[in-house]
């Protein structure tokens, strides 16, 4: 059995409710482990994620802007992300299309939500046409 982290919970708090029962069913239910690592961005989170490239907009343009925020940042378990060995990075950017795509298929199926992916923000199934890749970051279309 899973459960959230402080941290985790702490983001969550700031999220839009209906993160906390798509992510809690996804880590209860479908038994995927994972870490929210951020909910709502202040102004100065924003325009730093800005200035380093992490994100393509500026406060107050992000859907991570909103109180409730409308966007989480999640990685599933473990984070292998600054693994200096191709071939894990490989499996781990496997592991994050395959952890986004249940993330939509449950928020889609069982809460009539739809979520745009980070890595697909065009949602045409092709991780290969994205422009700016942003594979945490998980926000709904309401």
């Amino acid at each position: 059995m899973y459960y959230y982290s402080k941290h985790s919970k702490n983001s969550l708090s700031t999220a839009h409710p209906l993160w906390t029962e798509i992510l809690t069913y996804v880590l209860e239910v479908i038994e995927m482990d994972h870490k929210v690592l951020e909910g709502y961005r202040n102004q100065t989170s924003q325009n730093d994620a800005f200035a380093r490239g992490a994100s393509t907009l500026k406060w107050p343009q992000s859907k991570h802007n909103h109180l409730p925020s409308l966007a989480v940042d999640v990685v599933p378990f473990p984070i292998l992300w600054n693994d200096s060995d191709k071939n894990v990075k490989d499996k781990y950017l496997r592991e994050m299309v395959r952890f986004a795509t249940i993330v939509q298929m449950v928020a889609k199926f069982k809460f009539g939500v739809t979520v745009r992916w980070g890595g697909d923000w065009d949602r045409d199934w092709s991780i290969m046409d994205n422009v700016f890749n942003d594979y945490p970051h998980l926000e709904l279309i309401l």
